[in-house]
């Protein structure tokens, strides 16, 4: 299913200060409120209206106009999964963000560890008196 949320939709769901159950504690939540829970709790509070539309929206009537109950859970439904797809799209990049900084830092680690290889190869190259002259410059302050 594809839902959307329209700027329409949300200018309405001010107007009528819409709220949602909360399934994880009860009681009711505004649509600021909705940010800050988990995607599963809200995945559950969008199945709950989901489920309620299916019930309110059988009708055996030809052409019977759509309920203005119908249009509320419809409207609350497109928010509660709009800030599921968001939240999810979120932890996405984040995720992908992570994953990118984890190997750029593995590629620093091999590119260090090249250095070092690279080093002690013309430390093996040096004749043992250029090495013992090395050595001796270290040794002095």
């Amino acid at each position: 299913m594809n839902y959307q949320m329209t700027l329409q939709e949300y200018v309405k769901s001010d107007r009528f200060k819409d709220r949602f159950d909360n399934p994880a504690k009860g009681g009711q939540l505004d649509r600021e409120q909705l940010w800050d829970l988990s995607i599963p709790v809200l995945d559950q509070i969008a199945l709950a209206l989901d489920n309620q539309l299916q019930k309110t929206s059988k009708t055996f009537v030809p052409n019977a106009q759509v309920d203005t109950a119908n249009s509320e859970i419809q409207r609350k439904l497109n928010i509660v999964t709009y800030i599921i797809q968001t939240k999810h799209y979120e932890q996405q990049a984040a995720k992908l963000q992570t994953q990118e900084q984890a190997a750029r830092t593995q590629e620093q680690q091999e590119i260090l560890q090249a250095l070092e290889l690279v080093r002690r190869q013309e430390l093996l190259s040096k004749s043992p008196e250029e090495l013992k002259a090395m050595l001796e410059k270290t040794r002095q302050p």
